[in-house]
């Protein structure tokens, strides 16, 4: 199925295709199909700072577009948050005098012949920059309620009642402190229910357990302390998230929060001999904003473990469908990063007067990808487009370039 799609632009005509298929996809599900989009744009936006020649960091700042469209979410207020987690990766990373340095280096490379027999050392360094929602695509979409139940039982002890898939213990610690914190009980006494009669929690992608699960255990907390004064126990409190398009009544929270997006830039450096073209990652940095940070710990140790995932959805992980199934041989192709192979991660975190978690799971997913063939694509002078990008791919990009009478 083909459809086109106009924008407020002159001389900007889109097309896409949709296809229906019954496989599964190839590589790490993050959200409803945002990490492939925003790897098209963010590489697209490279390919034209490139053909300026400028900085693609500066060409991002100076032309963030105020995106007023309903399926984004994204307005004029975001500008500012866009530019601060650009800065902030630029100056962890030193990128403005590494990318001046290695952009020499490939012009210099230009008028030599034959520098890949000589062994040459390359390096390069990318950036670029992505959001998160925590929402379904469009506003107008029937949202399903996000509920989730408390009850105080009279030994004292808190159930939380939820249909919250299992993510690993950090979720269930930070409910633990939450509900420990607001209403005086040992942890101990606390635990979460999440058998088939607990209440729907809704989609357990796109960060929600953090950024709308979490809001809502908070108001359930306050309103049993609110009650418990007056009220004999037990007391059971139930929090729902609707759709914007029904009444909100007082048991119910306001629902900006699936709009707002969480926002991240990253840089990826990466170097490369001329024997074996096999890239090597120097380092990866991480600018941050995602509103606020309930326990910043778990979420440095979250994004860093999806760092390392979304690098080996750019070069290793890869797994082919033959005939609409994965034969034993495929398996070989899913080369997951070892513990000696990964490289120094930093991750910054941009604070501000927010009190609403954003959605940050995702987002190395969305960014890390494209960052990391455009390091490739500095160091060896030629722009590569799809991923996973392994060392035979650049080696007949260098072949092709040979043969169209490049400089290599």
């Amino acid at each position: 199925m083909w459809t086109a799609i106009k924008i407020n632009a002159k001389n900007v005509f889109f097309s896409g295709m949709a296809l229906r298929t019954n496989i599964p996809p190839q590589g790490p599900f993050a959200g409803f199909g945002t990490a492939g989009g925003l790897f098209a744009i963010e590489r697209h936006v490279s390919l034209i700072a490139d053909t300026v020649g400028q900085d693609p960091a500066l060409w991002r700042k100076e032309n963030f577009i105020d995106a007023n469209l309903p399926a984004s979410g994204i307005s004029h207020k975001d500008r500012d948050i866009a530019v601060q987690v650009i800065d902030s990766t630029i100056k962890k990373s030193d990128y403005y005098r590494k990318w001046a340095s290695y952009e020499l280096l490939r012009h210099n490379r230009k008028t030599r012949d034959n520098w890949i027999d000589k062994g040459e050392t390359l390096r390069g360094i990318g950036i670029s920059l992505a959001y998160q929602r925590i929402g379904l695509l469009y506003q107008e979409t029937e949202i399903p309620a996000n509920s989730i139940e408390i009850i105080l039982e009279k030994d004292g002890s808190l159930e939380i009642k939820t249909s919250m898939a299992h993510s690993g213990n950090d979720i269930a610690d930070i409910w633990t402190k939450i509900a420990s914190d607001i209403l005086g009980i040992d942890k101990g006494k606390v635990w979460i229910n999440r058998s088939p009669n607990s209440p729907d929690s809704g989609l357990s992608t796109m960060s929600r357990n953090i950024a709308v699960l979490t809001p809502l255990l908070q108001q359930a907390c306050l309103s049993i302390r609110k009650k418990r004064i007056n009220d004999p126990l037990p007391i059971a409190v139930r929090k729902s998230l609707r759709s914007p398009k029904k009444t909100v009544s007082d048991d119910e929270l306001d629902v900006n929060s699936f709009s707002r997006p969480g926002w991240a830039s990253a840089v990826v450096e990466v170097e490369i001999d001329s024997i074996e073209f096999i890239p090597k990652i120097r380092g990866v940095w991480m600018g941050v904003y995602g509103g606020k940070i309930i326990s910043e710990d778990n979420a440095r140790r979250s994004l860093k473990n999806s760092i390392v995932h979304a690098l080996g959805w750019s070069c290793r992980e890869h797994i082919s469908y033959i005939h609409g199934e994965i034969t034993a041989d495929q398996y070989k192709n899913f080369d997951i990063f070892g513990p000696s192979d990964i490289p120094p991660l930093t991750v910054d975190f941009i604070r501000d007067s927010s009190d609403e978690p954003k959605g940050i799971g995702d987002l190395p997913f969305n960014c890390i990808p494209a960052a990391y063939l455009q390091a490739v694509s500095q160091a060896l002078d030629n722009h590569f487009y799809s991923i996973p990008l392994r060392s035979q791919d650049i080696w007949y990009a260098l072949v092709r370039k040979r043969k169209e009478g490049g400089a290599v």
